[in-house]
């Protein structure tokens, strides 16, 4: 079952604003400003007067998507950072807060003035996302991190900015080391704010489930709903509670010397029922011989063959079963007779 949780453990002191679209996500971030910079108003310095060829959308206005960019070789910039943006008073982020922490704000963000600092898409479209990120059960994740800047005002002493960094797949780099999406967020230099589960390449990003980091002192402001707070701050279990799973109805055990088996699997949700849509696993090894390392699901359910190929009584060996970046989903062990 989709869900979408909330949780207030961003470090980063900035309000985050999330737009969810079928086919395309952007996370905006608000950085807080005093009054006189917010009546005097700046302009971003990639405004000033210098021919330029790129050409994003740096004063997007509160819920609006940035317009395309221009000069670069995808309508959608992937990730921008202006020191002039679009401003807001901190009470006109209520109506867009969920209604579960909304409460919160009204005194918290009463009398606070803001300015969006940067933006982050998460759009599969973009030509350089290629197939082998852009795969069945992904984790895409958009962190926050930290950045010094020059202001006009305050003598023109240096600030902390917080941006949101490039989206990408975790679940494509974790392939390699093995580690939980989280931690290959915080490799990129930035904490992640945004978690979102996409089962299948075809799932709208409307239909997926979300996990959101926001700051307990800012909030943050979406275009969706159905939120829940979430229980605690252990949201590690959330990937595999919305990306599907694989369950082995039969293989396994004990296996003859230079024999074969056949191990037949479904793929299923968090509540065990099947998933009846069209997916490929790919299969790992640490012994015997698979005639084939990828095996297409038809109607949830799927089957492959594996050998003990010149295996001795007493081996021990195992089948790792998983998505082309979400490996060993499920394990299938063998002992040769």
């Amino acid at each position: 079952m989709m869900f979408r949780k909330m949780y207030d453990s961003l470090s980063m002191p900035v309000h985050t604003e999330l737009l969810v679209q079928d086919n395309n996500i952007c996370l905006k971030t608000w950085n807080q400003i005093d009054e006189e910079m917010y009546d005097a108003g700046t302009e971003s310095q990639i405004d000033s007067g210098q021919e330029r060829s790129l050409i994003i959308g740096h004063n997007t206005g509160y819920m609006n998507l940035p317009v395309d960019s221009q000069g670069v070789y995808h309508s959608k910039f992937p990730t921008a950072r202006f020191g002039g943006g679009a401003e807001m008073r901190g009470e006109d982020f209520l109506p867009n807060i969920p209604a579960a922490i909304r409460d919160d704000y009204a005194v918290r963000l009463a009398g606070t003035y803001w300015r969006c600092g940067s933006y982050s898409w998460i759009d599969p479209t973009d030509p350089s996302v290629l197939g082998g990120e852009h795969s069945d059960a992904a984790c895409w994740t958009i962190g926050i991190g930290a950045t010094m800047v020059r202001t006009f005002f305050q003598n023109n002493i240096s600030v902390y900015h917080y941006p949101a960094y490039p989206s990408h797949n975790a679940l494509a780099v974790s392939k390699v080391t093995k580690g939980h999406p989280l931690r290959e967020s915080r490799r990129y230099g930035a904490p992640a704010s945004l978690f979102v589960y996409q089962p299948f390449t075809d799932t709208t990003f409307t239909d997926c489930s979300i996990t959101m980091k926001y700051n307990r002192s800012a909030g943050f402001s979406t275009n969706v709903g159905d939120w829940t707070v979430g229980d605690g701050y252990n949201y590690l279990s959330d990937m595999g509670t919305a990306l599907p799973s694989i369950a082995v109805t039969s293989g396994g055990g004990s296996i003859d010397a230079d024999g074969y088996d056949t191990v037949e699997f479904k793929m299923v949700d968090s509540d065990g029922s099947t998933i009846n849509h069209a997916s490929d696993i790919y299969l790992e090894h640490t012994g015997g011989y698979l005639p084939s390392q990828r095996v297409s699901i038809t109607n949830g359910t799927g089957s492959f063959r594996v050998g003990a190929l010149g295996m001795e009584s007493g081996d021990m060996f195992k089948v790792k079963i998983g998505f082309r970046n979400y490996t060993g989903v499920a394990d299938v062990e063998y002992t040769v007779a």
